[in-house]
């Protein structure tokens, strides 16, 4: 009876313990499907990201632009050809008036010179002509009297009016001295001013005649000035083959006159 009693305590035991170990060997497959699901998931939230990170650093794919249309085409290049119009327009009329303004600063530039040179001129006549000359000229057209100081002054007179453009009393005081039947050292010198404010007035048809009158002086100081103002003249009315004569004869017959390189000036230009 004992030994059927302990006997069946140790058939208990071996019970207990083969549940144990059945038990045991459960928890160890559940852990290790456990680990295994766990780094499938890991790999499977890997491989997503990385997934994500590729297709997030892939270039944007831009779709191309619809081909304009015949239509749109024709109506563009009309708007850039009429634009284009507009802009040489607007270039021409910048030349243009570029082109007015520098034939004004020329013109301008012009007359101030020639006013100056005037004005000088004026000014050494007056001076050589303050000290009379004991020499004779013959075959004079004009002026019989004698040098006086009161013809001097009316000289001056007539020659301040000119400086001062007042042209239409500068002529009438020449006059009037050439009337007067004044020397001979003023005569020529009248008539040539007088030219010179008809040219001032741009009269130039009117103020030929006394420029050409003035050659009639034989050894007249004013003569290389005469054939200067005459070329001038005929370039001013259009001439330009009498003005190219005149600037010609000057360069030729008065080689030290002051009067040379103008004439130069003026060829190269006609």
């Amino acid at each position: 009876m004992v030994l059927n009693t302990h006997q069946g305590s140790m058939l208990a035991l071996s019970w207990r313990i083969i549940g144990l170990a059945a038990l045991f060997a459960l928890l160890l497959v559940g852990c290790a499907a456990s680990e295994e699901t766990a780094e499938g998931e890991k790999q499977s939230a890997d491989q997503q990201a990385l997934t994500n990170l590729v297709g997030g650093a892939r270039p944007e794919v831009r779709q191309p632009s619809p081909e304009p249309t015949p239509g749109a085409t024709e109506a563009l290049l009309e708007d850039l050809r009429t634009e284009n119009t507009g802009l040489k327009q607007k270039l021409m009329k910048m030349e243009q008036d570029m082109r007015g303004l520098t034939v004004r600063i020329n013109e301008t530039e012009a007359r101030l010179l020639a006013e100056k040179e005037r004005a000088e001129k004026a000014e050494t006549t007056a001076r050589s002509l303050a000290q009379p000359t004991s020499q004779a000229r013959s075959a004079q057209p004009a002026g019989t009297g004698a040098l006086t100081e009161a013809s001097l002054a009316a000289y001056q007179d007539a020659l301040t009016s000119f400086n001062n453009k007042q042209y239409d009393d500068a002529i009438a005081r020449f006059q009037a001295l050439l009337n007067s039947g004044v020397s001979v050292e003023l005569a020529d010198n009248c008539t040539y001013w007088i030219g010179e404010s008809y040219f001032g007035k741009r009269n130039f048809r009117e103020a030929l005649p006394y420029f050409e009158k003035v050659l009639e002086f034989e050894g007249s100081p004013k003569l290389a000035d005469a054939h200067y103002m005459i070329g001038q003249s005929h370039e001013r009315l259009g001439d330009k083959a009498k003005a190219k004569a005149s600037y010609e004869k000057v360069i030729k017959d008065f080689p030290v006159s002051g009067n040379v390189k103008r004439a130069k000036d003026r060829l190269a230009k006609l």
